[in-house]
C-alpha cells in the first residue's frame, strides 16, 4: 500500500502521534516498525535513526515502548481480575459465616445468593 514511501509515511505518522496523543493514526508507523523488525530484529529496529523533519529520531523505539507499556497494562488488569475472582468468594463466605445462620443449608443458600449478586450486579 505504501510502496517505497513507507519510511516517509512512518515519519509523518510518528510526528502526528507525538503531536496528537490518544488520537488514532493511519498505522504507517506500526507497519514500518514491524517490517523493520522482520527484516532485522526488534533491537536493531529500535536503535535505528530515521529522519523526521530534519531530525534523526528512533521512531521504532518510541513505537515499541508504547506498545510494550500497553501490553503490560493489559496483562496487569487480567491478573487483577483473576486475583479478585479467586479471593472474592472467600471473603463473601467469611462475611456470611460471620453473620451465622441457624442451619448450614440457610448459610449455604445465602452464600450462593450473595456471591451471585456481587459478581453479576
Amino acid at each position: 500500500m505504501y510502496g517505497d514511501k513507507l519510511e516517509d509515511y512512518a515519519g509523518f505518522d510518528y510526528k502526528f502521534i507525538k503531536e496528537h496523543p490518544n488520537v488514532p493514526s493511519n498505522g504507517a508507523l506500526q507497519c514500518f516498525c514491524q517490517s523493520e523488525a522482520a527484516h532485522t530484529d526488534e533491537a536493531t529496529a529500535r536503535s535505528e535513526l530515521f529522519s523526521v523533519d530534519g531530525d534523526e529520531v528512533q521512531i521504532c523505539d518510541y513505537y515499541y515502548s508504547v506498545t510494550n507499556s500497553a501490553a503490560v497494562m493489559a496483562q496487569s488488569i487480567s491478573f487483577f481480575v483473576i486475583g479478585f475472582n479467586w479471593a472474592f468468594p472467600g471473603m463473601v463466605g467469611d462475611a456470611v459465616t460471620y453473620i451465622s445462620y441457624d442451619t448450614k443449608s440457610k448459610e449455604l443458600r445465602r452464600l450462593i445468593f450473595v456471591t451471585f449478586l456481587c459478581f453479576f450486579f
